[in-house]
């Protein structure tokens, strides 16, 4: 009979991207608040030729004005939320459906921001061909997925805003506030600015520091970015224009 040992496990985090081992779909979800739009189903597929156990939880997001992010589990979010099911034994190539919903407060006003953490465990399933190999060291890569869950509010909308100042060596400071009620992707946009020299119409392209970024409902976020031929100095003012949501 065979055993495994153990010696190490490597726990890698895909936020975006999908990977040979676990396959999850979709990476961002919208929930409404109540009613039909409050539940969604996830496909989660095992592209190994083992069997693997993965797990399923949710937990809140939190984004400092810099970037960084960090999630909270607790019991009142674990009760917001119906997984179902919860955990799964995934053969060899298969796929699972697992269904999503919202069980918290219809009354959400701003948009509520949460990750779905799917988490390969560690739990070794040998297989029936694998019986009379001999005792051997294994290192296992598990995969953990966090998938963005947005419970959005009917009728929300991000509204952008940003004040240009002077940066850190000579660079420039970008403060991006939104004041709308939902979470604003910068992914493609323009950026026009105004100088006591006139105004500019700035790509996104030439602001990387801001490509991609998150700005989550009521919140401030910083960008540092450094001068360039098409803004090289502090503008009074600037107008961000998201070109596509």
């Amino acid at each position: 009979m065979r055993t495994w040992l153990l010696t190490s496990i490597f726990l890698v985090t895909l936020h975006g991207t999908q990977a040979g081992a676990l396959s999850v779909t979709p990476l961002q979800i919208s929930l409404a608040p109540s009613g039909a739009g409050a539940s969604q189903t996830v496909e989660v597929s095992n592209e190994l030729e083992e069997t693997i156990t993965v797990d399923l939880s949710v937990a809140e997001r939190k984004m400092d004005d810099t970037g960084k992010e960090k999630t909270l589990k607790s019991v009142e979010i674990s009760r917001s939320f119906l997984i179902f099911p919860p955990q799964l034994i995934l053969k060899p190539k298969e796929k699972r459906i697992v269904r999503l919903m919202w069980k918290g407060t219809s009354q959400v006003t701003d948009e509520l921001n949460y990750r779905l953490i799917v988490e390969q465990l560690p739990v070794a399933i040998p297989r029936p061909q694998d019986k009379d190999l001999p005792r051997t060291a294994r290192i296992r890569l598990l995969m953990k997925y966090l998938a963005a869950v947005y419970v959005t509010p009917p009728g929300a909308k991000p509204l952008i805003e940003v004040e240009p100042s002077r940066g850190q060596s000579g660079g420039l400071r970008f403060t991006v506030n939104n004041k709308g009620n939902q979470h604003q992707i910068l992914n493609q946009f323009k950026l026009n600015c105004t100088s006591a020299n006139g105004g500019v119409e700035i790509a996104d392209k030439d602001l990387p520091s801001l490509i991609g970024q998150n700005v989550f409902a009521h919140q401030t976020r910083t960008f540092l970015q450094a001068r360039s031929a098409s803004l090289n100095e502090v503008p009074e003012s600037c107008r961000l224009t998201v070109l596509k949501q």
